[in-house]
């Protein structure tokens, strides 16, 4: 793989998340769930993925292993804000709260 794919490969992850973002949000809402205690850390992801993509963009940083790192930490935030969406609204659905 060339740099220019491994860039591209790391828009697309950044995508990912935030499409991730949106989708989560979308579907919790979708079910009638209250995602307003969840939006400031869905703010902060997505805030996160702007800064990485900007990083990115400008060549900010020093090559595709020090983004790479960026994205790698951004995907983990991400599976752990899910993980936190997920537990809290399975909890109110379960209790009829939803």
């Amino acid at each position: 793989m060339n740099g220019k794919s491994d860039l591209q490969s790391l828009a697309d992850r950044i995508d990912a998340v935030r499409d991730g973002i949106h989708g989560k949000i979308k579907t919790i809402t979708a079910k009638g769930g209250d995602v307003a205690a969840h939006l400031t850390d869905a703010g902060k992801l997505a805030d996160q993925a702007g800064k990485i993509h900007a990083d990115l963009k400008s060549g900010a940083k020093d090559g595709a292993s020090e983004i790479a790192r960026d994205v790698s930490v951004l995907e983990e935030n991400f599976a752990h804000w899910v993980s936190y969406v997920d537990r809290h609204f399975n909890e109110q659905f379960d209790a009829g709260r939803g």
